[in-house]
């Protein structure tokens, strides 16, 4: 594969180049993905948005139909 030792020499050089930029870049993305988290004003951003609770964990809860149906009627008419 390489005809000399200087070639090996640059392959290596290389590829410690190459494997420090891409170690860079990704701790540089997920800095600036925890910064963005940060500064957001959208909380739910901040929460797990998939979780493992499906719709037959809270089928049949009146009570939670009871609340998020007063929330909708805030929302239709906060004056109320």
């Amino acid at each position: 594969m390489f005809s000399s030792a200087d070639q090996v020499d640059e392959f290596k050089l290389n590829f410690a180049t190459m494997a420090l930029f891409g170690v860079c870049y990704y701790l540089g993305y997920k800095l600036f993905d925890l910064y963005y988290e940060s500064k957001t004003q959208n909380k739910a951003l901040k929460y797990n948005l998939y979780t493992n609770t499906t719709f037959a964990d809270v089928h049949g809860l009146t009570e939670a139909k009871k609340e998020l149906q007063e929330i909708i009627d805030y929302l239709k008419e906060p004056e109320k």
